[in-house]
């Protein structure tokens, strides 16, 4: 999913409409549109605002594949070690 298509779930999500939402956000509703159609994009204290507004992270807000894979992690340091 495009970042203009989350945008406009995460706002439909909250139950509001463009106008709404654009007004917390602190845009008009014609530039909140140009964000959810990707023709342009926001400035990073936009998406701030817009995690807020929408009550969620900027990792969700922004990342597609938020969540679907863990990373590989070794926690285990004892592994890292070899005794000579």
């Amino acid at each position: 999913m495009d970042l203009g298509k989350r945008f406009k779930r995460f706002r439909n999500a909250r139950g509001l409409t463009q106008r709404e939402a654009a007004e917390l956000i602190g845009v008009n509703a014609y530039q909140l549109g140009n964000y959810e159609t990707n023709r342009s994009e926001p400035s990073i204290s936009i998406l701030k605002k817009m995690s807020e507004v929408y009550c969620v992270s900027l990792d969700r807000l922004l990342l597609n594949n938020w969540m679907k894979k863990k990373p590989e992690v070794n926690l285990n340091r004892s592994e890292e070690h070899t005794s000579e």
